[in-house]
């Protein structure tokens, strides 16, 4: 890493993948940039990340910036360099009675706005996967283009490119002030020392609100803790598995996650105050007699 470079354009906050994916497209526009992560890159939420590549969102911007990431992931070797482990897979997204309209106009927005989406029925899907569950399944949004990449991998291939442009990626870089001085900016404060830039690029993820407190900035986001179960998959399981997100399942998030021969099982979600990092790994004990005794 060398020795920290003092002054910079922009200042980037956080080494996972969003802020090296920052970092690479500045500095191929040509900008000064630093990024600083206070441990390594991926340490975080990155790292754990089930990495879904999809394009199903109900704000239109989410929609076409993951339109534009698709294309990336498409041409990845071409665009940025090496290969992210990007699997095209499919996703699908089940929805019961009651949501069924809203989802039929979510997907009618997604094509106009380029997203190769269809409405398929319960019938449709048994054709697809035919180990799949329906009972309870009313429409489901397909997505033939959607699938999963590495997360580790693509942010450090996101970061070697950045560097081929020029920016500093510094990591075991704590941050800690940021000098303000007049409303605006001087530097940001590091256990490595002081970097002089007029702006800085928080994306510390669940850490965001400890650093926009820095600058007096009340920023209302906290963590969000995922319990995720890992099955072995059965051998006459298809390969690879769709990925599903599972509306009926009361109303949890419910991701099946195909890599290195298992399943992923994504099931929970509750917010915490505490420091993220400190937040239990552990799954809890309603969660695993769910998964053993549906």
């Amino acid at each position: 890493m060398g020795e920290l470079n003092r002054v910079a354009d922009v200042v980037i906050i956080g080494g996972g993948c969003m802020g090296v994916s920052t970092a690479c497209f500045l500095a191929q526009r040509g900008v000064s940039v630093v990024l600083v992560e206070k441990k390594y890159l991926a340490s975080g939420p990155t790292g754990q990340s089930s990495a879904v590549i999809r394009q199903h969102y109900s704000i239109e911007q989410l929609v076409r910036t993951s339109l534009q990431s698709l294309k990336i992931f498409q041409n990845f070797d071409e665009l940025i360099g090496g290969n992210p482990g990007f699997i095209k897979t499919g996703w699908l997204f089940l929805s019961d009675q009651e949501y069924a309209p809203t989802l039929e106009k979510l997907v009618n927005v997604q094509k106009k706005l380029g997203v190769n989406v269809k409405l398929i029925s319960p019938d449709d899907l048994k054709n697809i996967q035919p180990q799949t569950n329906v009972e309870d399944i009313s429409s489901i949004s397909y997505h033939p283009d959607s699938g999963y990449a590495n997360p580790v991998a693509t942010t450090n291939l996101l970061a070697e490119s950045a560097r081929r442009y020029g920016a500093h990626i510094y990591e075991d870089t704590a941050v800690t002030g940021i000098d303000v001085n007049r409303g605006k900016i001087q530097s940001v404060i590091t256990t490595k020392g002081d970097i002089h830039a007029p702006i800085v690029l928080n994306a510390a993820g669940a850490w965001g609100a400890k650093i926009s407190d820095m600058v007096g900035v009340e920023l209302p986001i906290g963590p969000t803790r995922h319990q995720v179960i890992i099955f072995k998959k059965p051998y006459n399981y298809w390969q690879p598995a769709m990925i599903y997100a599972d509306i009926p399942q009361n109303s949890l998030a419910l991701f099946r996650h195909p890599f290195l021969n298992r399943l992923w099982l994504k099931i929970d979600k509750s917010t915490s105050d505490v420091e993220p990092s400190m937040i239990s790994s552990a799954i809890s004990c309603p969660i695993a007699g769910l998964c053993l005794n549906p």
